[in-house]
């Protein structure tokens, strides 16, 4: 994205309302003026889980490709297979990938160390200080933690997995707070589904 200069403004989740390949209008994702806001259909059509990252992958490529062409024309699909190709040639063994698989690690401690009871509230407000930031990407209040803050200290700040899902989700250590300084939609999402399997699993 920073080689074609695109941003993505909010990338989220596309209600999976009706069947995918049945109903006469049903799609994967959405491009809403040109990078503006990105849905995707993440869950299968029976609510029970997830697509499979690779074809969600897919359908980025797709949904980017409306950040410069409207139309499925050949110029369209030429920039698709282009983005495609360029994805698949990038190291995944650092950088995001790194920072994908540490957030996983964070979790899966949480799980092996602790109880759902210990770490409910912890994990309940990860999920609202991220959703707050995928909600408002361009409120700089939402991407700011102070340590002193009271609820963060005593739910959050007491469990170093917690902190370390959160520098791996991009947030900053600066002295007396936490700033998200990275740019990376597809962390936060990643970070934010991970919470959520540790929150239905706890309900």
């Amino acid at each position: 994205m920073a080689k074609y200069k695109w941003s993505v403004g909010v990338l989220a989740e596309m209600p999976p309302d009706g069947k995918v390949g049945v109903d006469p209008v049903c799609v994967l994702g959405l491009n809403q003026n040109k990078g503006q806001k990105i849905l995707l259909r993440l869950r299968t059509d029976d609510f029970l889980g997830f697509r499979k990252f690779l074809s969600i992958k897919k359908v980025i490529f797709h949904e980017l490709s409306h950040n410069v062409h409207s139309e499925h024309d050949s110029k369209f699909y030429q920039l698709m297979r282009l983005i495609e190709k360029e994805c698949n040639e990038l190291d995944w063994t650092s950088s995001h990938g790194d920072r994908e698989r540490r957030i996983h690690d964070a979790v899966r401690h949480l799980q092996v160390h602790y109880n759902a009871d210990t770490i409910a509230k912890a994990v309940s407000l990860l999920h609202k200080i991220i959703s707050n930031i995928i909600t408002h990407p361009a409120d700089a209040k939402f991407r700011s933690i102070k340590k002193a803050n009271r609820l963060f200290e005593g739910q959050v700040a007491r469990f170093p997995e917690c902190l370390e899902f959160l520098l791996a989700l991009g947030f900053e250590d600066q002295s007396d707070k936490f700033v998200l300084v990275r740019e990376d939609p597809a962390l936060l999402w990643i970070g934010r589904s991970t919470l959520e399997v540790l929150l239905s699993a706890a309900a």
